[in-house]
């Protein structure tokens, strides 16, 4: 079990936290090329198999002799690649955020680069990034201390062509009424608006009421369409945090979900909830519940559309069978209105901990990729990253498997999952400790087929 998997305040800021002023990346990453025989699992509904494909990719280049950390990535479906982005800790006197593209069938392409530009010159942690359609290119965004002096750490963005050049400078995405600190930012897209919808956690009225989720539009030119706009609402009353959010991509809607404190002191620990936002910068009602009324913790939520059953699947870490299984991997289906559908599905059934979950859809094969950080062999290789599918109705469609190959005999922490049409693939990556010994930390992943 991991000491960074128990406690609740550790989650609240699980790869970044405020100390002293200063903002220091919690998580660390490893990376790798060597190969591994491919694990199966029969998907009993379809017949197909979930299996690994090829060996373990090291993203992280020679030059990468830092902690890289918390990978996210995206895939270009006009160009048939992959961009992964991480926090890179080359500088040895703070982070940048870097990035690399590879190909669908699993070749790296070019070498990694710095996204962050060269005015970013303090801490730049816990990146995300979307893939635009209409206009071919990416946006990420991360969350910056270049002005922790004056105003606490932003959240700032950059726009990059498809094949991996800067288009303009970066810029701050939280705005001038965000004067504290500003953390763990998610970007989604949405084709019907030609927008993006960033979203974070904000301290701006932490006396009050502790951390809030906010959010801002963003256009396809780096623009902005109106100010932030807080999203838990006036009933959040504790601290809200490690938000995520997709876009419907049957409308300019999106769903934002988070970790949610309100029901803590009356003993049913942390909690999911969501809220709908509109194309513009309507809340489209309340803020919601996603898990039942379970104790324990339920932290650490990740989302993805399924635009063939026009609904939600939000997997997050539970802790409502602490003591027994420890932390396991749970999940809700939501409609695209928001309406929760049947109960809670665990996902995990290992009697260790599972933690730090992300979630894609195939619409080819109508099935989820469920993947996590898993402690089951931890006593003699550290954590593995794991996955399993998951059907548009909730059913385990095949068993749990190991993604991460033999020659990951450190920790793998932080996976992250996209789907990639051109070949049928999921591409998982992860940050991974295997040689933390002579290069510190590595960015590696691997593609999954179902």
């Amino acid at each position: 079990m991991g000491w960074w998997g128990c406690g609740r305040a550790f989650v609240m800021q699980y790869r970044s936290r405020r100390i002293g002023g200063a903002v220091l990346s919690l998580t660390m990453a490893l990376a790798i090329a060597v190969p591994a025989a491919a694990a199966a699992e029969a998907d009993g509904a379809t017949g197909r198999v979930a299996q690994t494909v090829g060996s373990e990719i090291r993203f992280s280049g020679g030059g990468a002799l830092g902690p890289d950390s918390v990978p996210a990535v995206a895939f270009n479906a006009t160009a048939g690649e992959y961009l992964v982005v991480w926090s890179d800790g080359r500088d040895s006197s703070s982070y940048d955020i870097f990035g690399r593209r590879m190909s669908a069938a699993g070749a790296t392409l070019g070498p990694d680069f710095r996204i962050s530009g060269p005015k970013a010159v303090s801490h730049e942690t816990w990146p995300d990034v979307a893939w635009n359609a209409t206009r071919n290119e990416y946006l990420v965004v991360w969350g910056d201390d270049r002005a922790t002096a004056s105003r606490g750490r932003d959240i700032f963005g950059r726009r990059l062509a498809a094949d991996g050049t800067p288009i303009g400078n970066d810029f701050r995405i939280s705005s001038p009424a965000a004067t504290g600190w500003e953390y763990s930012p998610s970007v989604a897209w949405s084709a019907v608006a030609n927008q993006y919808l960033v979203v974070w956690e904000d301290d701006r009225n932490f006396a009050l009421r502790s951390n809030d989720i906010y959010g801002r539009r963003v256009t396809a030119l780096g623009g902005f369409v109106g100010g932030d706009l807080s999203i838990s609402g006036p009933a959040a009353t504790a601290w809200d945090g490690i938000p995520d959010v997709a876009a419907r991509g049957d409308s300019g809607e999106y769903l934002v979900v988070w970790s949610d404190d309100r029901n803590f002191a009356a003993g049913m620990g942390t909690d999911i909830y969501g809220r709908r936002i509109s194309t513009g910068t309507t809340k489209l009602g309340g803020d919601f519940r996603i898990n039942r009324g379970s104790a324990g913790n339920q932290q650490r939520p990740a989302i993805a559309w399924n635009g063939n059953d026009t609904q939600y699947l939000v997997v997050w870490q539970d802790g409502r069978n602490y003591g027994t299984s420890e932390n396991d991997i749970y999940g809700r289906r939501a409609d695209a209105d928001a309406t929760r559908i049947s109960g809670d599905i665990k996902m995990s059934a290992e009697s260790h901990d599972q933690l730090t979950p992300d979630v894609a859809f195939d619409p080819g094969s109508g099935r989820y990729l469920v993947v996590w950080k898993d402690w089951r062999k931890s006593a003699t290789r550290g954590t593995d990253t794991y996955a399993r599918r998951i059907g548009a109705d909730g059913s385990r469609a095949s068993g749990e498997f190991r993604v991460s190959g033999p020659g990951a005999t450190g920790h793998e922490d932080d996976p992250a999952v996209a789907y990639g049409s051109s070949l049928d693939q999921f591409l998982v990556v992860w940050s991974d400790w295997r040689w933390f010994a002579t290069k510190d930390l590595d960015i590696a992943g691997r593609r999954v087929i179902g």
